[in-house]
């Protein structure tokens, strides 16, 4: 987005770096077939449309390339109500992941990583502003580490999914 890019130009000129920087739509970036080796993004899947975010990124990656992307997930009932109560701070775009947008992947991408986070840590909030938050949040991240693996159904609860999404599969039918 363009607010996004203005960001990132902000902080490059605060660190007196450069870059060049475009604002496209990431359904149909323009970009030519097999162009990038890695695409990397923070809370934008979850703003579009999957299908097509998916095919346009297997598209556009070369035939060992990744898309690493950090995403907010949609299944965890004290979340949604919090999302409830704070709607000024979303857009009207917003639909955090589901698993089957998670499952959707494998249409895309013969290698699919994902880790989720954010289960039992968000109990932190409450200590964020005292000296005890850092030994909570420790204690809470190796709770959430042990939970969401010995019980994988639970990770659908998490608040936070890190896709790693590699081997895009070219000659996808994006039709149906």
């Amino acid at each position: 987005s363009e607010e996004a890019i203005n960001q990132v130009i902000e902080k490059m000129k605060a660190n007196k770096l450069e870059g060049d920087f475009l604002v496209r739509n990431a359904e149909e970036t323009g970009f030519n077939e097999k162009s990038f080796d890695v695409v990397v993004g923070s809370g934008i899947i979850h703003h579009l449309d999957c299908k097509k975010t998916y095919f346009e990124l297997s598209r556009i990656l070369k035939k060992d390339g990744r898309a690493i992307f950090i995403e907010p997930l949609g299944h965890n009932p004290i979340i949604n109500f919090y999302r409830k109560l704070t709607p000024d701070i979303r857009t009207e775009d917003e639909h955090p992941l589901l698993m089957s947008d998670l499952k959707l992947l494998r249409k895309y991408f013969s290698d699919i990583k994902l880790e989720f986070y954010g289960l039992v840590t968000l109990l932190a909030v409450p200590f964020r502003k005292t000296f005890l938050f850092s030994g909570v949040t420790s204690l809470l991240k190796k709770i959430d580490k042990a939970l969401l693996t010995l019980i994988p159904f639970l990770r659908r609860y998490a608040w936070i999914v890190i896709i790693n999404a590699g081997n895009p599969i070219k000659d996808v039918d994006n039709s149906n």
